[in-house]
């Protein structure tokens, strides 16, 4: 009987333990959603700050949700930009692509860790809906009109902003609340850019 020497023992243990990863790797690529595979090709957007946590695809409500937790960066700036841009990637392929399946879908992005969070909700073709929502997190209200001017709900923890008049970077905000209250002053400038909207306490 031939004995083995230990390099080639080695060799096959290498191949053998490569293999296993790879099969592994594929069967759960295999068994990934045809939407959780479009959300991960947008990796490159929120990887820097987030990991995918889970997708959830409900087809009789045609409503999509994606979660994401938060792992890397502890710079707030990259965080909300990665958070953003992710965003707004998903969006115009979900959503504005007429090749979607999903076009008609409504999708609600959540981004959490710990106590910080943010969701983007009720986005859709139309936009008519879209909320977006922070709590305990770091996020100038500059930043989300510009990126989010279609929200119609704006639900803030703590609003950041050096002037109120920031907020004239929304279309048409329907319903504020902020977590620190506004002045009697920046109510009144608010309502002069959209009457109908409702400001909470």
């Amino acid at each position: 009987m031939v004995k083995m020497s230990k390099k080639k023992k080695r060799i096959i243990t290498v191949l053998v333990l490569f293999f296993a990863v790879v099969f592994i790797v594929f069967i759960r690529e295999a068994g990934r959603s045809k939407l959780e595979k479009l959300v991960r090709s947008c990796r490159e957007y929120y990887k820097p700050c987030w990991k995918l946590a889970y997708v959830k695809e409900d087809n009789e409500q045609k409503r999509i949700e994606i979660h994401f937790n938060k792992y890397r960066s502890n710079n707030p700036e990259e965080r909300y930009s990665s958070l953003l841009n992710t965003q707004k990637i998903l969006t115009e392929r979900l959503i504005r692509d007429e090749n979607s399946q999903w076009k008609d879908y409504t999708v609600d992005i959540h981004f959490r860790y710990i106590a910080e969070g943010f969701t983007i909700g009720n986005i859709s073709a139309n936009q008519e809906n879209m909320e977006f929502y922070s709590c305990n997190s770091y996020i100038p209200l500059k930043v989300i009109a510009e990126y989010l001017p279609d929200t119609k709900e704006l639900k803030l923890y703590s609003a950041y902003y050096n002037s109120i008049e920031e907020i004239q970077g929304f279309r048409d905000l329907k319903r504020i609340c902020f977590g620190q209250g506004t002045t009697e002053e920046e109510k009144e400038y608010i309502l002069s850019l959209f009457p109908d909207c409702v400001i909470e306490e």
